[in-house]
């Protein structure tokens, strides 16, 4: 072996001790990088949804009118006006890199590269909370292998740190796994303003995260109530960021008119007060414990629970009286025809079931390797529990937590991807002891999964897809299809399927579109439904009056029923419709992208 080898650590497998936890980290994000480089070999350069695509046209909003606190995307006329929930704080890193660039190369140009660039390095934010909580979980030296397996079980939660994936998720998982680094450190005040800044920074990010970020401090409060001391001074300094993060992240990112406005699905001021009067209940019921609460035993914990716990839920309380229409949830602007025509039809909406319908094996196999490593890592939370390692114990909870509610909705399976691999490195390490002690839980990490998704693929047959016209409606985004039309077109509001309005969002053209696949459309996903489905002419021309294009792609030859979409069913196989009027310079390519003008008196 050569000298250089035994430098870094390659001869024994361990990074070195001098080097410590930047090699670690350095050592974590390279192992993760090879993932992230190797999806060029199985994808196009971006592994994006739509998500990052209207994230994009966000950005790109920015920074052509430089208002910070406008998210109106101008785009989007359903006709009431798109203002979209999503942060700030997520857009500012491609915002500050196009920017720079942008008198270099021109903006698309600028903006594209700042895709490419900033996820796998925001993969580095997460990389350096991870290994602070691998190294507090196991507490040994971190093995070069350790780390790249612990990357291997993580890689669902890596996919949303490759090129071109700019979405907010991957700022969630950075600030749900700071926080519980937080908690694992050994410096009690650092580590508590670190978890408490993580936390206001992930509910102003979004609200993904907001279930590991209730568990967790509800799990810390507990502790501390019984009398561990490190989780009260913990908690106590959380609180105090809560207390004081919250109003400075509101005027950075939302504003004065924003901490004054009630949206209750993004951080407004339902969130501000719930996070600054929790922080304030964290903060203090400590100081109150020590004045009021002397000694140990149950009496004490009880009382220093019901001191935590009672103002707590009167902030609960008066918070759901000051806010009812939060407790509907964040989704409650979807009407019901919207809800049916896209929310109930998103897979990451629906449970693990459906993908094992679906046979996407590549999810069950992701499932079951986390569930493994959490069932295997049972015993080591028991021993933390049992030291007063709260930190660790925490880790483990968030991602049975997490796998729990990924059963339920696939969306959440990145959050136990993340837990999960922090505790491969203490696995590795202390695999023959653990089998030897732990015997059966071992076997049951082994059989367990693997029985249990074996029984779901035998219990439920392989789901017949039939596209219908939902779905052509949903997907086809006419690629291929000559779109200059739109370029020789005064910019109008134009009412096209979800799919063929990204297409028309994409080549800024001026032009305006009802209706994207988000919950802040479902006024114009209700005006697109009733568009192209209804059987009933008034309802049609009601909900067209205010636009003044249709768009469709032509496809003559589909042989997908759309009978349930009559003006789709026309206008998709060329038949026309009394009322809309064909654009000039029509293709006689296939696929057609076709424009309407819209002639309301004559409209059928």
């Amino acid at each position: 072996m050569s000298a250089i080898a035994r430098q870094v650590g390659l001869e024994t497998g361990t990074v070195p001790e001098k080097s410590g936890f930047v090699a670690q980290v350095v050592w974590f994000w390279l192992a993760g990088f090879v993932q992230i480089a190797g999806y060029l070999a199985v994808s196009s350069l971006f592994y994006v949804d739509y998500d990052d695509r209207l994230r994009a046209e966000q950005i790109r909003e920015l920074l052509k009118n430089g208002k910070w606190f406008d998210r109106t995307i101008d785009a989007i006329a359903m006709p009431e006006a798109y203002i979209s929930p999503w942060s700030r704080l997520v857009d500012l890193p491609y915002f500050l890199l196009a920017r720079g660039l942008e008198p270099l190369v021109g903006t698309d140009d600028a903006l594209q590269f700042a895709q490419i660039a900033v996820p796998p390095l925001l993969f580095l934010a997460l990389a350096v909370p991870a290994v602070q909580i691998m190294r507090a979980i196991s507490g040994r030296s971190l093995r070069v292998l350790q780390l790249f397996v612990a990357s291997a079980v993580m890689a669902f939660a890596i996919k949303e740190f490759t090129f071109g994936r700019i979405d907010h998720h991957n700022f969630q998982l950075i600030a749900v796994t700071a926080m519980a680094s937080g908690w694992c450190m050994a410096n009690r005040r650092a580590g508590g303003l670190i978890a408490g800044i993580a936390v206001v920074l992930a509910i102003a990010i979004g609200l993904e995260g907001l279930p590991f970020i209730t568990l967790g401090l509800g799990a810390f409060g507990l502790f501390a109530s019984l009398g561990d001391e490190a989780s009260g001074e913990r908690l106590q300094w959380t609180g105090l960021a809560l207390l004081i993060g919250a109003p400075f992240a509101a005027l950075a990112l939302v504003g004065p008119q924003g901490m004054a406005a009630v949206a209750c699905d993004s951080f407004s001021a339902p969130w501000l007060w719930g996070v600054g009067l929790t922080g304030a209940v964290l903060a203090g019921a400590p100081w109150l414990w020590r004045m009021l609460v002397p000694g140990r035993g149950a009496t004490a914990s009880l009382m220093r629970l019901g001191i935590v716990g009672i103002p707590f839920l009167a902030v609960a309380g008066g918070l759901a009286m000051a806010f009812p229409a939060c407790m509907a949830g964040p989704y409650a602007i979807i009407d019901p025809l919207s809800r049916a025509v896209w929310l109930a039809r998103v897979p990451q909406e629906m449970s693990i079931l459906s993908y094992v319908g679906h046979r996407q094996n590549d999810i069950a196999i992701a499932c079951v390797l986390i569930a493994m490593v959490l069932i295997a890592s049972l015993p080591r939370a028991l021993e933390a529990l049992r030291d007063r390692r709260s930190g660790v114990v925490i880790a483990c909870l968030l991602g049975l937590a997490g796998f729990g509610l990924a059963m339920m909705q696939l969306r959440f399976l990145m959050f136990p991807a993340v837990f999960a691999a922090l505790f491969v490195p203490d696995l590795m390490a202390g695999m023959a002891q653990r089998v030897e002690r732990h015997r059966i839980i071992m076997i049951a990490a082994v059989l367990a999964p693997v029985l249990g998704v074996a029984g779901a693929y035998l219990a439920l047959p392989p789901v017949e897809v039939h596209a219908n016209a939902l779905d052509l409606m949903d997907g086809d985004e006419c690629k291929g299809a000559d779109f200059s039309v739109l370029d020789e077109t005064a910019p109008a509001r134009i009412m096209a399927p979800m799919g063929l309005s990204f297409a028309i969002l994409d080549r800024q053209t001026g032009h305006s579109i009802a209706a994207l696949p988000f919950h802040r459309t479902a006024p114009g996903i209700y005006r697109m439904a009733l568009a192209f489905t209804a059987q009933d002419g008034e309802a049609r021309r009601q909900a067209l009056a205010p636009f003044d294009y249709v768009a469709v792609c032509e496809r003559p030859e589909t042989a997908i029923d759309l009978a349930d979409a009559p003006l789709f069913d026309a206008l998709v196989r060329g038949r026309g419709w009394p009322g809309l009027i064909a654009v000039d310079g029509r293709s006689e390519a296939d696929p057609a992208f076709r424009l309407y003008r819209i002639d309301h008196s004559s409209l059928r």
